[in-house]
Protein backbone atom coordinates (compact mmCIF):
# COMPACT_ATOMS: atom_id res chain seq x y z
CA UNK A 1 0.00 0.00 0.00
CA UNK A 2 1.24 3.29 -1.02
CA UNK A 3 2.16 5.97 2.01
CA UNK A 4 1.12 8.93 -0.44
CA UNK A 5 -0.80 11.54 0.65
CA UNK A 6 -3.59 12.44 -1.51
CA UNK A 7 -4.22 16.22 -2.21
CA UNK A 8 -7.47 17.41 -1.91
CA UNK A 9 -7.68 18.09 -5.56
CA UNK A 10 -6.50 14.52 -5.94
CA UNK A 11 -9.68 13.31 -3.77
CA UNK A 12 -12.05 15.62 -5.74
CA UNK A 13 -10.70 14.34 -9.07
CA UNK A 14 -10.76 10.66 -7.68
CA UNK A 15 -14.55 10.94 -6.54
CA UNK A 16 -15.55 12.72 -8.96
CA UNK A 17 -14.29 10.37 -11.55
CA UNK A 18 -16.09 7.53 -9.77
CA UNK A 19 -18.97 9.07 -9.45
CA UNK A 20 -19.47 9.86 -13.11
CA UNK A 21 -18.42 6.27 -13.57
CA UNK A 22 -21.02 5.02 -11.32
CA UNK A 23 -23.56 7.68 -13.03
CA UNK A 24 -22.79 6.44 -16.70
CA UNK A 25 -22.67 3.04 -15.77
CA UNK A 26 -26.32 3.18 -14.33
CA UNK A 27 -27.33 4.30 -17.68
CA UNK A 28 -26.02 2.56 -19.66
CA UNK A 29 -27.81 -0.13 -17.62
CA UNK A 30 -31.27 1.43 -17.88
CA UNK A 31 -30.52 1.94 -21.87
CA UNK A 32 -29.66 -1.84 -22.10
CA UNK A 33 -32.35 -3.26 -20.21
CA UNK A 34 -34.92 -0.73 -22.26
CA UNK A 35 -33.26 -1.48 -25.28
CA UNK A 36 -33.91 -5.84 -24.48
CA UNK A 37 -37.48 -5.14 -24.15
CA UNK A 38 -37.70 -4.05 -27.58
CA UNK A 39 -36.18 -7.60 -28.82
CA UNK A 40 -38.57 -10.12 -30.13
CA UNK A 41 -38.81 -13.60 -28.93
CA UNK A 42 -38.69 -16.77 -30.05
CA UNK A 43 -39.53 -19.77 -28.60
CA UNK A 44 -37.38 -22.75 -29.63
CA UNK A 45 -39.22 -25.51 -28.05
CA UNK A 46 -42.89 -25.29 -27.49
CA UNK A 47 -45.60 -27.91 -27.35
CA UNK A 48 -49.14 -26.38 -27.70
CA UNK A 49 -50.92 -28.72 -25.28
CA UNK A 50 -48.20 -27.92 -22.63
CA UNK A 51 -50.21 -27.98 -18.87
CA UNK A 52 -52.93 -28.55 -21.08
CA UNK A 53 -53.29 -25.26 -22.73
CA UNK A 54 -55.71 -24.77 -25.32
CA UNK A 55 -54.17 -22.89 -28.00
CA UNK A 56 -55.49 -19.69 -27.73
CA UNK A 57 -54.17 -19.93 -23.62
CA UNK A 58 -50.95 -20.68 -25.63
CA UNK A 59 -51.39 -17.34 -28.01
CA UNK A 60 -52.17 -15.34 -24.66
CA UNK A 61 -49.08 -17.36 -22.39
CA UNK A 62 -47.08 -15.76 -25.16
CA UNK A 63 -48.30 -12.45 -25.37
CA UNK A 64 -47.92 -12.29 -21.72
CA UNK A 65 -44.11 -13.44 -21.61
CA UNK A 66 -43.48 -10.89 -25.00
CA UNK A 67 -43.17 -13.87 -27.40
CA UNK A 68 -43.51 -13.14 -30.90
CA UNK A 69 -43.11 -16.67 -32.45
CA UNK A 70 -42.55 -20.16 -31.55
CA UNK A 71 -41.10 -23.37 -33.44
CA UNK A 72 -44.16 -25.88 -32.14
CA UNK A 73 -43.42 -29.17 -32.05
CA UNK A 74 -45.82 -32.46 -31.88
CA UNK A 75 -45.09 -35.00 -29.26
CA UNK A 76 -45.33 -38.63 -31.06
CA UNK A 77 -42.89 -41.55 -29.96
CA UNK A 78 -42.23 -44.15 -32.45
CA UNK A 79 -43.77 -47.37 -30.59
CA UNK A 80 -47.36 -45.49 -30.92
CA UNK A 81 -47.73 -42.83 -28.41
CA UNK A 82 -49.66 -39.77 -29.18
CA UNK A 83 -49.53 -36.75 -27.52
CA UNK A 84 -49.77 -34.35 -29.98
CA UNK A 85 -49.88 -34.94 -33.65
CA UNK A 86 -47.85 -33.10 -36.55
CA UNK A 87 -51.33 -32.67 -37.73
CA UNK A 88 -52.92 -30.92 -34.85
CA UNK A 89 -49.59 -28.57 -34.97
CA UNK A 90 -50.07 -27.62 -38.63
CA UNK A 91 -53.54 -27.00 -37.75
CA UNK A 92 -52.74 -24.26 -35.31
CA UNK A 93 -50.34 -23.05 -37.73
CA UNK A 94 -52.95 -22.22 -40.30
CA UNK A 95 -54.40 -20.61 -37.56
CA UNK A 96 -51.54 -18.38 -36.60
CA UNK A 97 -49.12 -18.30 -39.30
CA UNK A 98 -47.87 -15.06 -38.14
CA UNK A 99 -46.80 -16.54 -34.68
CA UNK A 100 -46.20 -20.26 -35.03
CA UNK A 101 -43.50 -22.44 -37.02
CA UNK A 102 -44.60 -26.09 -37.25
CA UNK A 103 -42.18 -28.93 -36.91
CA UNK A 104 -42.87 -32.59 -37.55
CA UNK A 105 -42.68 -35.82 -36.27
CA UNK A 106 -42.47 -39.21 -37.69
CA UNK A 107 -40.84 -42.71 -36.91
CA UNK A 108 -38.10 -42.37 -38.81
CA UNK A 109 -37.35 -46.13 -39.10
CA UNK A 110 -40.36 -46.76 -41.44
CA UNK A 111 -39.62 -47.21 -45.16
CA UNK A 112 -41.50 -43.75 -46.39
CA UNK A 113 -39.81 -41.75 -43.97
CA UNK A 114 -38.40 -39.71 -46.98
CA UNK A 115 -42.24 -39.19 -48.69
CA UNK A 116 -43.39 -38.46 -45.07
CA UNK A 117 -41.02 -35.01 -44.33
CA UNK A 118 -41.48 -33.41 -47.79
CA UNK A 119 -45.46 -34.28 -47.52
CA UNK A 120 -44.99 -32.49 -44.47
CA UNK A 121 -42.83 -29.90 -45.39
CA UNK A 122 -45.60 -28.82 -48.75
CA UNK A 123 -48.00 -28.51 -45.99
CA UNK A 124 -45.69 -26.12 -43.98
CA UNK A 125 -43.37 -27.63 -41.76
CA UNK A 126 -40.35 -26.35 -41.09
CA UNK A 127 -38.17 -29.01 -39.45
CA UNK A 128 -38.30 -32.29 -37.79
CA UNK A 129 -38.89 -32.05 -33.43
CA UNK A 130 -38.11 -34.69 -31.57
CA UNK A 131 -37.47 -38.60 -32.11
Amino acid sequence: MSNQELSRRGFLLTTGAVCCSAAFKSSLAAENEQDASNYKKLDCHLHINHKNRSLEDTIRHMDATGTARAFILPLETGEGGVLLRTETVLHAFHKYPDRLIPFCQTDIRQPDVIERIRAYHLLGCRGIGEQ
